[in-house]
């Protein structure tokens, strides 16, 4: 396994894994809590399963309703969504992971909306649907025959955002039209400020004829790297699986502008790291490339999946000691990201006295934070754990000798725990020049 194909998943795992600065910015931080995330072995290790917890928490003193935090991989097997999606879906309200795209929304959390912000949302928006609707025809052969068809058409990676993106800045619900014309198949409009049509300034109406035409690279369905290392795994993507739409689940999570400003400040090359998770970045194509051919062979197959098991076991590890831009950026991701999930907690406690029950269904890597949190912040304690198995491996069905697979995982281990120690010893020397 060449750096390469280690730094792709240890990318990945930076949008799931613990990250020790996010907590240690803190004085006197609390012991840790206890894992999120654990790997067993069955069968005199020819079986490895990889578990998940949900976690419950009660209040400390007084009432208050029940709150699960539901740690999970963004790649995983079939029956791992399934149970999570009939847990979640069990509770009154479920606070979710998501990075909001640009068409959702400008500014800082909780900031008012100028008549300028809301005509800008309202283009973004426009787009947003346009972009969505050629892509339904390239599925289909079809333009959607409106926002309603294309709504319940829309894959479930992007369904629970396109409901948002069809109401404008005002938030009435976005026109549509489909005329079939090779010029002009498609129009879709606001009637702006006032709701009516024509009209002056904010009250103008907005269309998406009016905006300069959509860009090829706009309308490309890239394979991101999250996507990659699951086909390459034999496994599935979170989001093409589960359902974000249910009328008790929320989106709680930074926009893109929001994260991609914060990301920057910290000195992070966002360009690159959204680049990467959407496959449009030269990085992503050639490690997706790297993946695909080394998935390709039986030796390397095998040894991949035994890689992506083993590090996603260990990345607590292997992300707590992330040195550089890489621990900066799991600052961010973790850290404000977490900040805007408690926010949103503690509005829902206040403005929902009647829930018996909320979950939160963020990566593991941001649930030892998010637990200090609740906490600490919040008056709640941990009250029990259930585990639910994301990914099952069975050594001796990987197309290999058995003992041939066993000596990979060794060879893997070895490798990972010298990457472990050269990271502690970067981390070491970042923190001696400080």
């Amino acid at each position: 396994m060449g750096p390469l194909v280690r730094h792709a998943l240890l990318s990945t795992l930076a949008l799931f894994a613990p990250e020790a600065a996010a907590q240690g910015d803190r004085e006197e931080a609390a012991p840790p809590p206890e894992p999120f995330l654990r790997l067993l072995e069955e069968d005199e290790g020819r079986t490895l399963r990889l578990e998940l917890a949900v976690r419950s928490f009660t209040p400390i003193e007084g009432e208050g309703p029940e709150l699960c935090l539901a740690a999970a991989m963004h790649i995983g097997e079939p029956g791992y969504y399934g149970a999570l999606q009939e847990l979640l879906d069990s509770l009154d309200r479920v606070l979710y992971e998501g990075v909001k795209p640009s068409a959702l929304g400008p500014g800082e959390p909780g900031e008012e909306r100028d008549e300028a912000a809301r005509i800008g949302v309202t283009e973004r928006r426009i787009r947003f649907a346009a972009v969505a609707a050629h892509r339904h025809r390239r599925r289909t052969g079809d333009w959607p025959g409106s926002l309603d068809e294309l709504l319940e058409e829309a894959p479930l990676a992007v369904a629970h955002r396109l409901r948002e993106a069809v109401e404008d800045g005002w938030g009435r619900r976005l026109l549509y039209a489909a005329s079939g014309s090779e010029d002009s198949p498609i129009e879709i409009w606001s009637l702006g400020a006032d709701g009516q049509p024509g009209g002056e300034a904010a009250a103008a109406d907005l269309a998406l004829s009016d905006q300069s035409p959509l860009e090829e690279g706009e309308l490309e369905e890239e394979r991101g790297i999250q996507r990659q290392l699951a086909d390459a795994l034999g496994l599935v993507f979170q989001l093409d699986l589960m359902d974000h739409s249910g009328a008790s689940w929320r989106n709680s999570d930074m926009s893109v502008d929001q994260l991609h400003l914060e990301l920057e400040e910290a000195g992070v090359d966002a360009d690159e790291l959204f680049g990467m998770l959407s496959g449009s970045s030269i990085f992503s194509k050639l490690a997706g490339g790297l993946i695909d051919l080394i998935a390709g062979t039986r030796t390397g197959g095998a040894a991949l999946r035994i890689m992506g098991v083993e590090m996603l076991a260990r990345s607590d590890e292997l992300m707590s000691m992330a040195p550089g831009e890489l621990g900066s950026m799991m600052a961010v991701l973790i850290r404000n990201r977490n900040q805007v999930v408690v926010r949103d907690l503690a509005a829902t406690l206040e403005s929902e006295p009647e829930l018996t029950s909320i979950g939160i269904l963020y990566g593991a890597g941001h649930m030892p934070d998010l637990q200090q949190r609740i906490t600490s912040e919040l008056g709640y304690a941990p009250s029990g754990d259930r585990w639910l198995p994301a990914v099952t491996l069975h050594l001796d069905q990987l197309g290999l000798p058995l003992r041939q697979v066993q000596g990979l995982r060794k060879m893997i281990g070895g490798q990972l725990d010298l990457q472990i120690r050269l990271m502690q010893r970067m981390s070491g020397r970042s923190r001696s020049e400080r």
